[in-house]
């Protein structure tokens, strides 16, 4: 019986409930601070994964609004498809072209009353050292009963002053007379029946010489220029070149 009683004579308490004494006054606690470190141990994880999945989100909900809010592809109903067989519309003629064309069709229009009235004034053109002056006058079948109806005789009465040492050749045939609108007419044989003609000679330095040059050409014929080339010089008298 000594054997069961304390030192103090309290009885002996039994072995399982010392064990389980041990265990409330010892594992608890120690269960208690393992799970508190396992606490805290945990939190930082969870919130790194946090904050490395708040960019993902937050960049792919960019992304769609980026992709939402995009300037919308056009339908192809609003699109102009040209195929690649088809042929392109262009103009027969360059734009220069037209260009010169328009400008030549609004010079016809604005010159219209020089079909049936010749320029007025003396007109002059420039070579090297040379100067040729002359009058314009038109013959029709209406003012003259040897022109033939629809046609219109343009009379170019002209002065050639040589101011060069060289001899300066003159004829007829040196002269070529175009149009407004860039068409050419060249002399006429019927030159040489009038007495005044322009003769074929030379002209020497500080000498002039004077002569008739006769163009033979439709009714619609305006003089835009005379030009001369004897194959010593080439220059153009201008008439008509400006509206």
């Amino acid at each position: 019986m000594s054997s069961k009683l304390l030192p103090n004579g309290q009885p002996k308490p039994p072995t399982w409930s010392i064990i389980v004494a041990v265990f409330l006054m010892v594992g608890i606690p120690i269960l208690l601070c393992a799970g508190i470190i396992q606490l805290f141990s945990s939190k930082p994880q969870q919130s790194a994964a946090a904050v490395s999945s708040t960019p993902q989100v937050t960049q792919e909900a960019k992304l769609v609004v980026s992709v939402n809010t995009a300037t919308p592809i056009p339908a192809t109903s609003t699109l102009t498809i040209v195929p690649a067989t088809s042929t392109p519309v262009v103009p027969i003629i360059s734009p220069d072209e037209l260009t010169k064309t328009a400008k030549a069709e609004t010079t016809v229009l604005a010159f219209a009353k020089y079909k049936t009235n010749a320029p007025s004034g003396t007109f002059a053109g420039f070579g090297t050292r040379v100067k040729i002056s002359t009058d314009v006058s038109y013959a029709t079948s209406e003012t003259d009963s040897g022109v033939s109806v629809g046609s219109k005789w343009i009379f170019f009465d002209l002065l050639i002053c040589n101011s060069n040492a060289q001899e300066f050749n003159i004829s007829p045939n040196y002269a070529d007379l175009v149009s407004i609108d860039r068409r050419l007419a060249r002399y006429a044989p019927e030159t040489y029946g009038f007495s005044n003609h322009l003769p074929v000679d030379k002209v020497a330095e500080n000498k002039c010489a004077k002569g008739r040059i006769v163009f033979i050409t439709d009714v619609d014929f305006v003089p835009g220029f005379l030009v001369w080339d004897n194959m010593q010089q080439k220059f153009a008298i201008p008439i008509l070149t400006n509206p």
